[in-house]
């Protein structure tokens, strides 16, 4: 709408999104900690591509208010920060009960913990349960993010989620949304959206009650396998995106390794798998890519997944 927002790493190339113009700023010291909201990884995406922090909480930790839907559970707010720290001091700012919103925590988060983590068990997860997943986001995962936490003594094993319920469950629940929230406006002013929102609010409008009952329960599904899932590792530990920032001049990537994306939601599932399933998710800086690949930006980050 403003013009192109470019990555501060490398100008010619994509800061991600939606929250693109906040992890940009954070990245070039313009602000300190920035908000936005999650649905299908919008904090965590740019802050992969801009090597900042951006934390999904707990649906509840932050009160979704204003909303047209009190009990949303898809898409939630959360904070971003150059820092983990400073990413808590905002999360504990924008916590908090709220009688407007059902789902809210009653208490607020408290940034200043003395906590003793130990050795955590950590499943280590190079595909989020078989997704294409660019060969320079895995090289630097392994080089860098594995041998680190290692050597802090937490113990590390390959894992891979089940998680290929998620895809149909995801996309027709946040179609449904977009139906909802945009249907009437195709009827006067179609002219004036884009082609993926016109695509994704008309999709919407093509389900039935059938296909919403049954994403229901294929989240279901999905929630049920997470939870068997942790009960032997403690965190899980996968990447971010599926891709190094691609141009700007770009919308989205129309293939990985070789495999066609058939839109601009397909590069992404290894955020929005992790939405569905209701888990915090926090994107953590990890590494950059060599220089002659490219042209050094930031190439992944560690995403993070806790009960």
């Amino acid at each position: 709408m403003f013009g192109e927002t470019r990555n501060p790493y490398d100008l010619g190339r994509s800061a991600g999104g939606s929250s693109g113009g906040a992890a940009a700023a954070l990245a070039a010291g313009l602000v300190s900690v920035a908000d936005g909201s999650d649905m299908g990884g919008s904090l965590r995406n740019p802050a992969a591509f801009c090597n900042v922090v951006g934390l999904r909480p707990s649906v509840g930790r932050v009160p979704n208010w204003p909303a047209a839907d009190h009990w949303e559970s898809i898409a939630t707010c959360g904070p971003m920060a150059r820092t983990v720290g400073d990413t808590a001091r905002l999360l504990s700012a924008m916590s908090g009960g709220d009688a407007r919103s059902p789902l809210a925590f009653p208490e607020p988060f408290t940034a200043q913990r003395d906590v003793d983590l130990g050795s955590l068990r950590i499943g280590w997860s190079r595909t989020l349960g078989g997704l294409d997943i660019q060969t320079a986001v895995t090289e630097v995962l392994d080089a860098d993010g594995l041998p680190t936490l290692r050597g802090l003594g937490h113990r590390v094993h390959d894992v891979e989620p089940q998680l290929d319920e998620a895809d149909t469950a995801f996309r027709t629940l946040r179609a449904i949304n977009y139906a909802r929230n945009f249907g009437a406006l195709l009827e006067t002013n179609r002219g004036d959206l884009g082609p993926e929102l016109v695509a994704n609010t008309e999709a919407g409008l093509r389900l039935t009650l059938e296909d919403y009952l049954a994403a229901r329960e294929q989240r279901a599904r999905v929630y049920d396998r997470m939870v068997a899932l942790f009960e032997g590792i403690d965190v899980l530990a996968a990447p971010v995106t599926a891709v190094v920032p691609f141009s700007n001049k770009e919308t989205w990537p129309r293939e990985i390794n070789g495999v066609a994306q058939h839109d601009y939601l397909e590069w992404m599932r290894a955020s929005w798998r992790i939405s569905l399933t209701g888990f915090t998710a926090i994107s953590l800086p990890c590494g950059f890519t060599p220089r002659d690949f490219q042209s050094g930006c930031n190439s992944s980050l560690r995403h993070a997944v806790k009960r």
